[in-house]
């Protein structure tokens, strides 16, 4: 009988742990619009490089692993990954550049659940490494000048609301917005086609602030593992 009742005990605690608690996976995109206008000021809207005033979207590919432990808080980790790629026309010369970006942000939350709706308000770490942009620029000669990439890192509040169809399966949409400090750029490199000369421009390109950022929206589809 006493293994009987330590038996069913055992099971009922079993089974509100495995009720509260869970991993979860899931897979999204963003508009990157944390680190979008950073770039885009230092990288294309400057006179060094001379690209004409533009901007672009890349959209961010995000992987997520998060664990949510029985007193509804949530950690996990952010994983990113944008590619940028532009053409450009000035006067007779014909352009096009290309730059990746990754993405990594530890974050902690708070969860309220209400029947299939769960909110839940945080914050999180997000570090950034930018590569070099490459722009090869076509005249009567091609030209490539590449410009040093970077890093970055700041603090983020982080809203998000998740919408299960089912048990298992789950929307996700997310708002993240905070402070993000920014060391981009160094040297300017140029490289002619035929090879005669190589070498850093005169004058290097840096960047170095702390700004408020844009918010960055995503959207995503999951599942509790």
């Amino acid at each position: 009988m006493k293994n009987t009742l330590l038996f069913s005990s055992l099971l009922c605690i079993s089974g509100v742990f495995a009720q509260e608690s869970s991993h979860n996976v899931s897979l999204g995109v963003s508009n990157n619009g944390q680190l979008s206008s950073t770039i885009d000021d230092f990288y294309l809207d400057n006179d060094i490089i001379g690209f004409p005033s533009s901007s672009t979207t890349a959209f961010k590919i995000n992987a997520e692993y998060s664990f949510k432990s029985k007193n509804n808080l949530e950690f996990g980790l952010t994983a990113g990954y944008a590619q940028r790629d532009g053409k450009y026309k000035i006067s007779t010369t014909e352009g096009k550049y290309s730059q990746q970006y990754y993405s990594a942000t530890p974050f902690l939350l708070k969860v309220w659940s209400f029947d299939r709706l769960q909110l839940s308000t945080g914050a999180g770490i997000p570090l950034y490494y930018i590569s070099d942009l490459e722009d090869v620029r076509t005249s009567t000669l091609k030209v490539t000048r590449t410009t040093d990439g970077g890093m970055a890192f700041g603090l983020n509040s982080i809203t998000r609301l998740k919408f299960h169809f089912t048990e298992k399966l789950f929307l996700v949409t997310a708002v993240n917005f905070g402070i993000l400090h920014s060391d981009l750029g160094g040297q300017v490199r140029f490289k002619w086609e035929n090879g005669n000369f190589a070498g850093p421009a005169s004058n290097p390109l840096e960047h170095n602030s702390t700004v408020l950022t844009a918010p960055e929206f995503s959207f995503g589809i999951g599942f509790k593992i």
